[in-house]
């Protein structure tokens, strides 16, 4: 089963009959929704009365979910009295939505957790709306190249960039956005806002959020497993993952779990992934990161507006390839932003939000302890420091981006340029956990497409759902702390559910030892790559700045390793566009 797609071009009355047959020859079938618009999309159209479509992934708000196939004439007429609104009220999912209204507007609407991607360019008299930058490219009109700013500004903190992407001209609706556009005129607006469902004073109901956490998240969980009927899991035995594995042994899908294993203690985690998967008798195969699998010289995820691909990921793709040649893979699954959902948070910040809500002597003491346990700092420490930032103007400000190895000039120019994403701008009055955990909500939605839309499997984050992001953000960030472990309202939210010692666990395995080995082997190609490749040509690296000794002592904890592979993964996404 292949992702929605789509293709949509507002403004033009008659549509080049050479670009019309290429779509339909990618599987992109044409859909009418009256003149001036045209639209073709794959096989998961939802008409809306005849005002519009969904395309996508619906469900209805309910316990369970229940998957929508199509919709009453009186939710259809809703959607379209309220331009919108009560999609993201009513239901829940993985979409875009376009809506003509009676005054001739024409909407288009993301649903919150960005499933479904959007990206949108206009000349003035036409607005072009895709899923996919490699579907663009059949529409002659809207070729775009690479915007050297914005890639600039896109390697310095890709999770603090808003809706302008790396290519001229294209930019992206983002989560919860609806773009307006009527007679050659476009603006974009917020439909929904993280920040409507933050608390400014938290109650004190403690024990609500955990009854009703657990059966959210398996609902949406079990909900989207039923969608498919052959399913991969990456599984490392982690809590996040854990809990999927967990929802989709409710659903009706086949599913098979994926463990990877790297160098190193770090990189073998069958310890952890043995224990979920001997619980629930799960099938699972265990797969070693295979140094042939990679070539940093290989564009990856090329297909995307920017370049989120990894050199580690080149060797699960190789490692998904295999597997579905023993059984076809509708859809790879992971628990990806799991720790962002579930607020993550080593630091005072639960400590300075209690201040700041002049809590009582005796919650500030056993918050302070629970971050004591979790940070191993001492309680004097973690009280001195939270002091400090509780009473200090910016409370709100963000962490900056890495400038490392990058042309000053060029990055200063594109930071004064750069849009921060909306998200990053907290409402008055908001404690300044809150604003740390929506911007890693913000965080956890970049770089989940692994595979181009038009035929690879689907990638599914179910933990990244509009009702379990909801549901995280009312609690505050001193509840995630509780009990001196990292999410804890989620281990609480599971106890019983998942076994006791996924639970309790608190090491992090990862592809660290394989990245090691990719850059010890590997660092020669990644110099010449760099020193030579389109980031150099874009003025964006700045080659002075390369370390001549270029092999990192193994167990070493330099920044410099990572950085120069990450900035290799870009290089091969810039060489190849020119060729597109």
């Amino acid at each position: 089963m292949s992702a929605p797609r789509y293709i949509a071009v507002f403004g033009e009355e008659h549509f080049p009959s050479g670009d019309s047959d290429a779509l339909q020859s990618q599987g992109l079938n044409p859909l009418s929704l009256g003149a001036g618009v045209h639209l073709w999309t794959s096989d998961h159209a939802i008409r809306i009365g005849e005002f519009g479509v969904i395309i996508g992934h619906l469900f209805t708000r309910s316990l369970p979910s229940v998957r929508v196939g199509g919709l009453t004439s009186e939710q259809a007429e809703r959607i379209h009295k309220t331009s919108g609104a009560s999609l993201m009220q009513d239901f829940w999912g993985g979409y875009v939505a376009v809506v003509r209204c009676e005054d001739g507007r024409i909407l288009i609407i993301r649903d919150p957790s960005g499933a479904v991607p959007v990206f949108w360019k206009t000349d003035g008299k036409r607005l072009f709306v895709v899923s996919e930058l490699g579907d663009v490219q059949l529409v002659s009109a809207i070729r775009s190249c690479i915007d050297p700013e914005r890639l600039a500004a896109f390697l310095w903190a890709p999770h603090l960039i808003g809706a302008q992407t790396c290519l001229t001209g294209v930019r992206e609706l983002l989560g919860g956005q609806k773009l307006m556009w009527r007679s050659g005129n476009c603006g974009v607006s917020e439909i929904w806002s993280p920040w409507e469902h933050v608390e400014l004073a938290p109650a004190s109901r403690r024990a609500d959020h955990i009854v009703v956490l657990r059966e959210t998240i398996l609902d949406c969980i079990r909900a989207w497993g039923d969608c498919f009927s052959s399913i991969v899991l990456g599984l490392s035995g982690g809590l996040d993952s854990s809990i999927v594995a967990a929802g989709l042994r409710q659903s009706s899908a086949c599913f098979r779990c994926l463990t990877m294993i790297g160098p190193g203690a770090d990189g073998d985690e069958r310890h952890y992934a043995g224990i979920v998967t001997g619980t629930y008798g799960l099938n699972v195969a265990h797969e070693h990161y295979r140094l042939e699998d990679i070539d940093p010289a290989r564009g990856f995820l090329t297909h995307l507006p920017w370049p989120t691909g990894t050199l580690f990921a080149q060797g699960i793709a190789a490692t998904h390839q295999r597997l579905a040649q023993e059984k076809p893979i509708d859809a790879i699954f992971t628990g990806n932003g799991g720790d962002m959902i579930f607020c993550s948070m080593h630091s005072v910040t639960p400590l300075v939000d209690l201040l700041r809500a002049r809590a009582k002597p005796s919650a500030l003491w056993r918050t302070a302890i629970d971050i004591a346990d979790i940070t191993g700092a001492d309680v004097f420490t973690i009280f001195r420091k939270a002091i400090a930032r509780a009473f200090k103007p910016n409370l709100h400000a963000l962490p900056g981006g890495d400038k490392s190895f990058l042309n000053p000039e060029l990055l200063a120019r594109a930071l004064d340029n750069a849009e921060p994403h909306p998200w990053l701008r907290p409402p008055a009055g908001i404690l300044p956990g809150r604003t740390a955990h929506v911007a890693m909500i913000k965080r956890s939605q970049i770089g989940h497409e692994f595979y181009p839309r038009a035929d690879g499997p689907v990638s599914v984050a179910p933990l990244l759902s509009q009702p379990i992001m909801e549901l995280c953000l009312r609690i505050p960030s001193w509840e995630w702390t509780r009990g001196g472990i990292d999410r804890s309202a989620v281990r609480r939210a599971f106890h019983g559910a998942l076994p006791a010692a996924t639970l309790q666990r608190r090491s992090k395995g990862g592809p660290g030892g394989f990245m090691q080995q990719i850059y010890q082997k590997k660092s020669e190609q990644i110099r010449d790559i760099l020193i030579d490749g389109g980031l150099q040509r874009l003025g964006i690296f700045d080659g002075k700045l390369l370390p001549t000794d270029l092999i990192a002592t193994p167990g070493t904890a330099s920044p410099v390793p990572a950085r120069l592979m990450m900035l290799a993964a870009a290089d091969s996404w810039v060489q190849a566009w020119p060729s597109r």
